[in-house]
This record gives C-alpha cells, sequence and structure tokens, in this order.
C-alpha cells in the first residue's frame, strides 16, 4: 500500500512567515511548497510541517 502524498495544505493564517524562519527560506518559497508548485525534497518537509503546525492537505488521488 503507497503512502499518499501531500501534494497542497491551506495553512493557517501566519504559518508562512513561521515556516520561512524555520527553514531559512524565503515566503515565496514557502508558498510555493503549500499551492504544490514545487515538490522537491524541501516542499515536501514545508507541506509535512504546515499539516504539523494545523494546516489541512489536500491530496490529489
Amino acid at each position: 500500500m503507497n503512502k499518499r502524498e501531500i501534494k497542497k495544505v491551506k495553512a493557517k493564517h501566519g504559518s508562512g512567515i513561521k515556516l520561512a524562519n524555520l527553514f531559512g527560506v524565503t515566503t515565496k518559497t514557502v508558498s510555493h511548497a503549500l499551492n504544490g508548485k514545487s515538490n522537491n525534497d524541501l516542499a515536501k518537509k514545508i507541506r509535512k510541517t504546515a499539516v504539523q503546525m494545523g494546516g489541512d492537505p489536500i491530496f490529489n488521488d
């Protein structure tokens, strides 16, 4: 059974700046990760962390 991959995350208000500071990247990088515009390892980590911070994951099945 394959693990479902998070494609996008509807993050809580204000978490974009927190994620950017946490990962040492720009808010634009975080935005691209959360909106599924990038899918590299960093983007996947950002999405996973956003969900752990209370964001809602969006899956493309």
